[in-house]
């Protein structure tokens, strides 16, 4: 069973959600990032006037209320990370994307250049990549599970 939070999490629109990284890096001191170069898509999306849904609600709430900020300045402590995460959810779609569209572009090593494509995408490692992949990919399998278990009413 879906709770409500998976239900808010796939309503997040990915170039959004991608806008919210892309700004929320410069609100936590990342070096080198311009909050009027890396907020711009984000801007162009609000004053736009594109419809949120809760997702992109969440996502501008822990932007604003300085939720990012905190978790960077939490130094030894690792981020919990979860197949929940909108950035685990942003990054294993734009990996799958390059996957079904870039197949014959990647040639045969097409995972790997994947990852790379995708690491280069949103400055982090190729095996947080293939981390957040597979996080993705068990939980669906076991969403799976659980549908083909639960009865059917």
């Amino acid at each position: 069973m879906m709770s409500e939070s998976d239900d808010k999490i796939h309503t997040t629109d990915y170039a959004f959600g991608q806008a919210v990284m892309r700004a929320g890096r410069s609100f936590v001191a990342a070096k080198g990032k311009e909050p009027a170069i890396e907020g711009a898509d984000l801007a162009a999306m609000l004053r736009g006037g594109m419809p949120l849904g809760p997702g992109e609600r969440e996502e501008l709430a822990q932007l604003v209320t300085g939720e990012w900020r905190r978790r960077a300045g939490e130094a030894g402590k690792a981020r919990k990370v979860h197949p929940e995460t909108p950035e685990v959810i942003a990054v294993d779609v734009a990996y799958q994307e390059a996957i079904a569209s870039n197949q014959e572009r990647f040639g045969r090593d097409y995972p790997e250049n994947a990852r790379q494509a995708v690491a280069d995408q949103f400055s982090i490692s190729k095996a947080t990549v293939k981390n957040y992949v597979e996080m993705r990919q068990e939980r669906q399998e076991a969403i799976r599970e659980v549908k083909a278990r639960a009865p059917i009413t």
